[in-house]
């Protein structure tokens, strides 16, 4: 039951003091210059509290943003490597600016403000962050968020469910040609770096990324299969690679010499770092004739010749190694005269030639 006290300050102001007390639960004060503004606290607040929230809500008042991403820093981020680098970059930047917060004062519109803020200033002079960039940012507060609510009780709720996220842009898909990729592995052979061939073979054959192919292990191939398991992915999952006869052929003859499991593949210098491909990928880009094309690229133009050759987008997701479909809706227009083909073809068998 709630007790509305007044109480006037040491210098003469008016004030009202609050107290609710109810049977197996803490008792809470608060005070207020206006009796209005005692009463609806009052009635706010036991409410909260017979309904369970008020407490968890308390939780909130106790801790403040700074503190709560120091914990999510030194807890969770170690458990995630591949990332944390540039996490911890971006947790740095939202504790600058909300840090001072407590948890319970930590709107979605506070939020929405240095969102607009994270899309409009420049990091660098003359760039400002892409929305993409921006989403990012977002993703890994709401995942300190989810985590304050999930596992710790520092929150009742996540503010960013009611955040919106900038709308970025269609994925850039840039692809070549059967004949431009024949120049482009020509001028890969002529490379004096030895392991470029087989790389940018096994990338436009496969759709593996650059970080999979540079990381592969001798350990990791299996022939008896025809496949390459892959551990060290981007989103965490192993998966299984099938090359096909002559990509296979081409990596077993760059790997001729002693056996030694442990190996990379593709060794460079030191032979416990991947090799350096990126001022030899340039020279072979200009000696075909190749303009604005990334090493990346060739993921688009391994998922290009799948969909001419009948895979369908679910298929693609499990070769490019994408948990869901999202990522692979770009490629949907090149898949249209693909679907056609089979509804023609289920038609003709409905309903023959007529």
């Amino acid at each position: 039951m709630a007790t509305i006290e007044s109480r006037p300050t040491p210098d003469g102001k008016p004030a009202f003091r609050v107290k609710i007390r109810i049977k197996g639960r803490p008792a809470v004060s608060e005070t207020f210059a206006r009796r209005t503004d005692a009463k609806r606290w009052a009635q706010d607040t036991e409410a909260d509290i017979r309904a369970g929230r008020y407490f968890n809500n308390a939780t909130a008042k106790d801790h403040t943003v700074a503190e709560l991403i120091d914990k999510y820093i030194a807890e969770i981020l170690p458990t995630k490597p591949r990332n944390a680098r540039s996490q911890k970059s971006q947790l740095l930047w939202w504790k600058r600016e909300l840090g001072h917060l407590l948890l319970a004062n930590l709107t979605a519109g506070e939020i929405g403000q240095r969102r607009d803020l994270l899309l409009s200033s420049e990091p660098k002079p003359g760039r400002r962050r892409s929305p993409a960039t921006v989403v990012r940012y977002l993703a890994v507060l709401s995942h300190v968020l989810s985590t304050a609510v999930k596992e710790w009780d520092w929150l009742d709720d996540n503010p960013m469910r009611k955040v919106r996220k900038p709308k970025e842009p269609r994925g850039r898909v840039r692809s070549l040609s059967k004949a431009e990729v024949e120049k482009l592995l020509d001028a890969c052979k002529q490379s004096k770096n030895p392991h470029l061939h087989c790389i940018t073979v096994l990338a436009v054959s496969t759709g593996m990324r650059q970080g999979e192919i540079l990381s592969l292990r001798r350990s990791q191939i299996d022939l008896d299969k025809g496949r390459l398991l892959l551990t060290d992915t981007k989103n965490g999952d192993a998966r299984a690679v099938y090359p096909g006869a002559f990509p296979l052929a081409v990596l077993m003859n760059h790997m001729s010499g002693p056996v030694n499991r442990d190996m990379l593949v593709f060794p460079g210098l030191n032979p416990d770092k991947p090799v350096e491909i990126k001022k030899a990928w340039g020279n072979a880009l200009e000696r075909a004739g190749i303009k604005d094309f990334r090493f990346h690229d060739l993921r688009h133009c391994a998922a290009s010749f799948l969909l001419e050759s009948g895979a369908s987008l679910g298929i693609l997701a499990e070769v490019l190694g994408h948990r869901t479909l999202q990522m692979v809706k770009r490629y949907a227009h090149l898949s249209e005269s693909h679907s056609a083909k089979v509804v023609l073809a289920m038609n003709k068998t409905l309903f023959g030639d007529a």
